[in-house]
């Protein structure tokens, strides 16, 4: 089978705009999350896959290492039956469902069980990191309050302010902060990219330097439309947080203080 790559990211880092502009080339196909639920649109993923799986033979529920590799290897052959012309194949996967995938007594400091799939197959992990972890986090509050968890149309979003509390805040930077961290050293001896949030939308296209390299990685040509489908739905940040004083003075002795400054 050809190779499979991940993209690896947590929430809200900019995986459905990757995915977008990637699958504005005929050659490559960026599929949605591994585990994307149930929901039609969120088809094909390996949850619903591992659910059919199940059902056809209960014993491939155990989750040891034969069973665990032959349903993925199902779930790619799976992958490439549908999108026979691609040259380039991509799956979605964050941070909270990675480790769903490990073997039993799969230690959490080991690269995780997936990962080590995707590679078996000769394939990459771009590791999409957003730098700004306290937009991260203001944007996945907006997103609750409109329940609205995916890239969508300015015009539709009916909230865009949130009230933060300022000690929440600071342990959620950290969190998060840890967790970037935590992944970057899993994945330090092995084949991975790390691509910034930051980095993708240069003057509102996206960055023609990071599709180069990917054309040029994959061996194929530069025929991506780089102008993004959908719009950014928050504000700056300064905007976006009713309570913006706040937060920057509880964040102004850390090293986070830099995150107010958009």
């Amino acid at each position: 089978m050809a190779p499979l790559h991940a993209i690896l990211a947590s929430q809200r880092s900019g995986t459905t705009l990757f995915r977008s502009i990637l699958n504005t080339h005929p050659q490559i196909h960026a599929f949605d999350e591994v585990y994307g639920g149930l929901r039609p649109q969120r088809q094909p993923n390996y949850l619903s896959h591992l659910l059919q799986a199940v059902t056809d033979d209960p014993k491939i529920a155990v989750p040891n290492v034969e069973n665990l590799k032959q349903l993925f290897q199902d779930h790619h052959a799976k992958l490439e039956a549908l999108t026979p012309d691609a040259a380039v194949r991509l799956v979605d996967v964050k941070y909270t469902h990675v480790h769903r995938f490990n073997p039993l007594n799969y230690h959490m400091l080991e690269l995780p069980y997936l990962l080590r799939c995707i590679h078996a197959t000769g394939g990459s992990v771009f590791h999409l990191i957003r730098k700004n972890l306290l937009a991260t986090f203001t944007s996945a509050t907006i997103a609750k309050q409109n329940a609205s968890y995916r890239a969508t149309k300015a015009a539709s979003v009916k909230q865009t302010r949130v009230t933060l509390n300022a000690d929440t805040t600071l342990a959620e930077l950290e969190k998060r902060d840890h967790e970037v961290t935590h992944f970057r050293k899993l994945l330090k001896n092995s084949a991975v990219k790390e691509i910034y949030y930051e980095d993708m939308i240069q003057n509102g296209v996206f960055s023609e330097i990071i599709l180069s390299d990917l054309a040029q990685s994959w061996s194929v040509p530069m025929d991506f439309q780089n102008k993004p489908e959908r719009e950014k739905i928050a504000p700056p940040l300064h905007e976006a947080i009713i309570n913006f004083q706040e937060i920057d003075e509880k964040l102004a002795p850390t090293k986070f203080s830099w995150m107010t400054k958009d």
